[in-house]
């Protein structure tokens, strides 16, 4: 008995230390059980397979996961393609250092997959999309589906990221000159495919400053949408 005490005292002690570390560093940690019934902005990434939508995802949740752990190493690794619908209530920090609860969605990006995605919008509005495709695919099917989301009746009040990603496969092909002109033309394409103004980032995705910066303008953009704030930085 007298051990079954101690065993339970030394666990209560380190839940005590573990909730008190949390509150101390401003950071709150949620179970994501039912999303929808939790106020926060809702950020989704969308792409097709194979334009490094994971990966970005990846960087997303790993800046959530430094903020509750600012001295670990974070480790990164290239994350397997999503398949089904990924749902997660995550704590990012904003540029002005507060931070806000965020619903970050992510999603198959395979032909028979992208039917699933009418699942992420139909509750509640999307706040911001950041839609990935590489720069480096020539064909038009990525530019129409990027047009049917942009014009889908749930994106009117939606900020809109465009990230043209796999720029490192153009510059293996192409020299500077061409490669600059390459990269203006297809972000031309892209503008005149939507009504609504877009912000557009070209981005090699394994760079991790690179996917940070644009992540911290989506997290920014999420912030002026947002009802609920979470506590300041420390």
């Amino acid at each position: 008995m007298m051990g079954l005490l101690v065993a339970f005292a030394v666990s209560a002690g380190l839940l005590l230390a573990y909730a008190t570390s949390c509150l101390c560093s401003g950071v709150r940690r949620k179970i994501l059980l039912h999303p929808e019934s939790i106020q926060a902005a809702k950020l989704i990434i969308l792409g097709p397979a194979g334009s490094g939508k994971s990966t970005l995802h990846l960087h997303a949740v790993n800046e959530a996961a430094r903020l509750i752990q600012p001295r670990e190493r974070i480790p990164t690794h290239a994350p397997a393609p999503t398949l089904g619908l990924v749902r997660r209530l995550v704590t990012l920090r904003t540029s002005n250092g507060t931070c806000i609860d965020i619903e970050l969605c992510d999603a198959g990006g395979g032909v028979q997959e992208r039917r699933q995605w009418v699942h992420l919008v139909r509750n509640g509005q999307v706040h911001v999309l950041v839609f990935v495709a590489d720069v480096s695919d020539a064909s038009d099917v990525t530019l129409d589906l990027f047009r049917q989301l942009c014009h889908a009746p749930w994106a009117r009040e939606t900020r809109i990221f465009l990230a043209l990603s796999k720029i490192d496969v153009l510059e293996q092909r192409l020299d500077a000159e061409s490669l600059t002109v390459e990269l203006r033309n297809r972000a031309a394409e892209y503008l005149a495919s939507v009504r609504a103004p877009i912000t557009i980032h070209w981005i090699n995705i394994l760079d991790e400053s690179e996917a940070r910066r644009l992540i911290g303008e989506a997290v920014d953009a999420c912030a002026g949408f947002t009802c609920h704030a979470g506590a300041g930085a420390p």
